[in-house]
């Protein structure tokens, strides 16, 4: 018996049950054995890329699951070798052909769609001897605990794949370029809560488009090409990825989900008239879709069409109650309107479904600053601070917050670190009515110079 430590990639199928109850027998078999060889394939692929052997990536596969284990041999870079793992598999498998033949069905409405959701965990492993088979197995807790981390994928909306802290902090540490969302925690049936392991979706990576490309370098079906542009919007190439769902849209007019993203790209571009078409276009084909629903109140309420953006949240919380990042959105509509005691109902009610999220947390600190309950919007700040630390967003609100108290230094202290953070911080405090109170402090006037 061996203990080492470990990288564990879990991946389910997401909505695989769903789909096994709306088809036949062999049309469930199929999506399994098209998992199976997918999986197979890109660590066959992927160890002979890295000249990985054998016994420093397993894998197996077993129904709608597959477990792969990086061994590690204290090299810097497993933690980004895992990453890239993940992101291959997932996108092998978004090019696979059932999954373009599930998502043409999908777009109609006709059956689930599924999707491959994906957890990263890390830590110590066993390594014995399996009577069975008479070869080496791996056994764990920390299987079990990989699991879990890929189930909570669901619960953010940007990504469906999840992994570890230490994973987050390799990343960062290296400068892989990849963008996490807000802090989680692990959670679920079983897990004591004082077991403290803090996860982090993965929103977009750098690697993505490069494998992408490699996965479907020609793209010649529709669904080819809606994919070629998901991975370029992922990746931060928004003009490339509306000029793909432009494309994609020419040859097949009706499919809502490519509607919707080329939305969701022109609102990052910061072009909300477009980006509003767009979103029309898609609720025409799909009227009660949460999710198109949820992303045009975000465009209205960019828009400041504020009665238009709550309404399409209060139809978006009808059809999914308890989405917090709904929740936050129309508590933030609410504050813009100055209805602050709705404001704060929507923040408290999106903190109690996700209460380590920095993003809500900063939020409700803003209402608080706006009705001047200047303690409970300081501790908001502070433990938003402590999930997200160097984070130049709260560190500009905690400065407006020292300086409407006439607290000069402290203000200063923080204006300083989000302007180090963010530049355009500087422009913003010139104009800030916030800082009228130190305005005429020279150390003030000297920040806000433009160099």
């Amino acid at each position: 018996m061996e203990i080492k430590r470990a990288i564990i990639l879990f991946a389910d199928i997401q909505g695989s049950i769903e789909f096994g109850f709306t088809q036949p027998p062999d049309k469930y078999n199929e999506m399994l054995r098209d998992f199976h060889n997918t999986a197979h394939q890109a660590v066959q692929d992927f160890r002979k890329k890295h000249e990985l052997d054998a016994q420093r990536l397993l894998a197996s596969c077993k129904g709608d699951e597959c477990c792969v284990f990086l061994i590690c041999d204290n090299n810097a870079g497993d933690e980004l070798l895992a990453l890239e793992l993940a992101v291959y598999l997932k996108e092998k498998w978004k090019a696979s052909k059932f999954c373009k033949l599930n998502w043409q069905a999908a777009d109609t409405g006709l059956i689930p769609q599924v999707d491959l959701r994906i957890g990263i965990g890390a830590g110590d492993v066993v390594l014995d001897h399996d009577v069975w088979s008479n070869n080496t197995t791996i056994e764990g807790i920390m299987i079990s605990e990989a699991k879990r981390i890929e189930g909570m994928a669901d619960q953010a909306k940007e990504t469906l794949i999840m992994v570890k802290w230490d994973i987050w902090n390799a990343c960062i540490k290296t400068g892989a370029g990849v963008e996490f969302g807000d802090v989680m925690r692990l959670s679920g049936n079983g897990i004591p809560q004082y077991y403290d392991i803090k996860l982090y979706p993965v929103k977009s990576y750098a690697g993505w488009q490069k494998i992408q490309t490699e996965v479907v370098p020609s793209p010649t079906t529709v669904m080819e090409q809606l994919n070629r542009a998901l991975a370029l919007h992922r990746s931060g190439e928004l003009k490339r990825a509306i000029e793909e769902y432009t494309a994609v849209l020419k040859r097949d007019e009706k499919l809502a989900s490519a509607w919707m993203l080329r939305g969701e790209a022109y609102f990052n571009s910061r072009c909300g008239n477009e980006a509003l078409a767009d979103f029309n276009h898609s609720l025409k084909l799909r009227p009660d879709d949460p999710d198109a629903l949820y992303k045009r109140g975000v465009t209205y309420e960019f828009l400041a069409r504020y009665e238009e953006a709550l309404a399409d949240y209060k139809h978006s919380l009808e059809l999914r109650p308890d989405d917090p990042l709904t929740l936050n959105n129309r508590g933030n509509t609410y504050a813009h309107m100055k209805r602050y005691e709705q404001a704060l109902a929507d923040h408290n009610r999106s903190l109690e479904l996700r209460p380590d999220a920095p993003l809500l947390l900063n939020n409700r600190g803003c209402v608080y600053l706006k009705t001047k309950r200047y303690g409970e919007a300081l501790s908001d700040f502070n433990r938003s601070l402590e999930l997200m630390p160097d984070n130049p967003v709260t560190f500009y609100n905690v400065a407006c917050l020292f300086s409407l108290q006439n607290k000069a230094d402290d203000a200063l202290i923080y204006l300083e670190k989000a302007i180090k953070g963010d530049d355009k911080y500087q422009q913003m405090a010139r104009d800030d009515k916030d800082f009228d109170k130190i305005r005429s402090d020279p150390h003030f006037k000297k920040l806000i110079e433009t160099s």
